[in-house]
């Protein structure tokens, strides 16, 4: 995982999780609960209507 301060570094040109391990660990551990806290697959309508369209660009 690539971590980036967006506001000092607006083109990304730096990762800081080397520097900032804590903050990575921290991120992951937000990530993987949100995870765990979704249903296994999506129930009802839960897709925008650009989403449902069928992709005609193919």
């Amino acid at each position: 995982m690539k971590l980036q301060a967006i506001t000092a570094d607006p083109y990304e040109q730096t990762d800081l999780s080397d520097a900032r391990p804590e903050v990575v660990e921290q991120l992951v551990q937000q990530i993987d609960e949100w995870k765990a806290s979704l249903p296994d697959s999506p129930s009802g309508d839960v897709f925008s209507r650009e989403r449902s369209q069928p992709d005609t660009d193919r």
